[in-house]
């Protein structure tokens, strides 16, 4: 099933809410919640990376890919 996430992430100091879809799928006792989403650094007031004087640097957008499994106590 899909499912809504909505939440605050804090990144270098900065805080902001984020909300994506993500997918979760329930197995007897495990649940397993997962995506991806993006941001992008100037979001969070951090500077893009780069080398060589400039002339290799990196995009402002950072991708993010995530699993999390949840097993029942017995």
């Amino acid at each position: 099933m899909r499912v809504s996430v909505t939440g605050d992430l804090t990144l270098h100091g900065v805080t902001q809410q984020h909300s994506f879809e993500a997918r979760a799928v329930n197995m007897d006792s495990t649940l397993r919640i997962f995506g991806d989403f993006t941001l992008h650094q100037s979001d969070y007031g951090m500077k893009q990376f780069s080398v060589a004087g400039g002339v290799l640097r990196l995009k402002d957008e950072l991708k993010f890919k995530f699993e999390l499994i949840a097993r029942r106590k017995e």
